[in-house]
């Protein structure tokens, strides 16, 4: 048995928040190459809409869309529109995160931008998981991985923490009840 047999995703939905750069992209490519349908959704509607080009010219089935993972609608409208399109939701990848601003140092930096960091790194990975249980749970299946990280910002150095996310990480692999 192959890994691609191992691992088929075929039939399969993903959203990847975060899916256009970094981490979040190389997931995003990596559940399309396993045969997953991929939803990339970020702030940036244009470097989305880029990247999905790029993956459907490698034959991979997916859709650029705009989604603010601290809006609690914005991502309810994300989530509700793909299980509409699709059908069903199967992975949740929660890899939207990043600064809210330039990042400084603890001296020098404010409370307000050190807040807007934790609620974009924070409250989104929470809200995705949220909308995504929602869907997952009547469907009885489904896998929500919190990726998100928490970086530099005016109260923290420029190193990322992520010591947090990983966690509760055997929480990550549980399946939603119903």
């Amino acid at each position: 048995m192959t890994i691609q047999e191992l691992f088929d995703l075929h039939g399969r939905v993903a959203i990847v928040t975060g899916g256009a750069t970094h981490l979040g992209r190389a997931m995003a490519s990596a559940l399309g190459e396993l045969g997953a349908f991929v939803a990339i959704a970020s702030r940036r509607l244009d470097l989305c809409e880029r990247v999905a080009a790029e993956m459907r010219g490698s034959g991979i089935d997916c859709v650029g869309l705009r989604c603010d993972v601290t809006s609690e609608d914005e991502i309810n409208s994300l989530v509700e529109g793909v299980v509409g399109e699709r059908g069903r939701l199967d992975v949740m990848v929660c890899s939207a995160g990043g600064s809210a601003a330039s990042p400084t140092y603890i001296p020098h930096g404010s409370a307000d931008e050190f807040m807007r960091t934790f609620e974009l790194n924070t409250k989104g990975v929470y809200l995705c998981a949220q909308a995504a249980a929602r869907a997952m749970i009547p469907q009885r299946s489904g896998s929500i991985s919190p990726w998100a990280r928490f970086t530099a910002s005016s109260a923290v150095t420029s190193a990322s923490t992520t010591a947090w996310t990983f966690a509760g990480g055997e929480r990550r692999t549980r399946r939603p009840r119903a």
